[in-house]
């Protein structure tokens, strides 16, 4: 959700989760979830991410380790590779696409 640098918000008046200013609309998030009910502001360090899973209600990601040391960033160095399936539960089996269009009208941070 945002690399070093970008600046990742929630929420705008429509409950979108904003990068850099802009609010983007999340077509991998699951049918029904909100992008968050927890509200932040963060910006991402240099050589860190800030990561949101597509399952917010389940999702124990960047949002609820930010006390945490590292703030709920994962560094850079941990991430070994793109997925590029979903082979679990059965019933959501299909192949992953880039979402780039959810990005494209982000600006790079300032």
């Amino acid at each position: 959700m945002g690399l070093p640098g970008d600046t990742v918000e929630c929420c705008d008046a429509e409950g979108r989760i904003s990068v850099n200013g802009v609010p983007i609309d999340e077509p991998y998030v699951i049918d029904g979830a909100v992008p968050s009910l927890q509200t932040f502001s963060v910006t991402v360090p240099a050589d860190r991410l800030f990561v949101l899973g597509d399952n917010r209600p389940n999702s124990s990601d960047s949002r609820f380790h930010q006390g945490e040391p590292g703030g709920g960033m994962v560094p850079m160095d941990n991430v070994v590779g793109v997925a590029n399936s979903i082979i679990w539960p059965a019933d959501r089996w299909s192949v992953l696409r880039n979402p780039g269009a959810t990005f494209e009208q982000v600006p790079d941070p300032s």
